[in-house]
């Protein structure tokens, strides 16, 4: 069973060094990505390697890339629709990448693994909500 669900912002903070990125390490042993969020990560370094390149550093990190079945694309558009422009005071909606990568989490039943700054304004509602699950998330950023 899956440990943690890694955000692409976490996986980008680990890989360049940033602030937080070291948090990472202990998450990474039993870890997976939704494929969303793997995409981020492969656009946000194409323009200094390859793909293939790219590819290979986060094969040797072995984490498993999940892809976006029906249930998790129906948790993500309800996640989408919930916060599509409601993280608390704050102008910034929540992606589809952010959306996929917290239906990752209710769907493996596993916490997830951010660092993204806005990610702390979150609507604490979400955590109870019913239909949304119970979901444990861990800010890189916060600690």
């Amino acid at each position: 069973m899956t440990e943690a669900v890694i955000d692409a912002s976490a996986l980008i903070a680990y890989l360049k060094e940033e602030p937080g990125g070291a948090a990472l390490e202990p998450y990474l042993a039993d870890a997976c990505m939704s494929a969303i969020n793997y995409a981020e990560v492969i656009r946000r370094f194409r323009d200094r390697a390859p793909v293939k390149a790219i590819r290979a550093s986060i094969d040797d990190l072995d984490l498993e890339i999940v892809p976006l079945d029906r249930d998790i694309a129906e948790i993500t558009g309800e996640l989408n629709f919930y916060y599509r422009g409601a993280v608390q005071g704050s102008s910034r909606a929540l992606s589809y990448a952010d959306c996929a990568c917290l239906a990752t989490g209710m769907q493996r039943n596993a916490p997830v693994i951010t660092a993204d700054g806005p990610w702390l304004e979150l609507d604490r509602s979400l955590y109870g909500n019913p239909g949304f699950g119970n979901l444990t998330m861990v800010n890189l950023r916060a600690q």
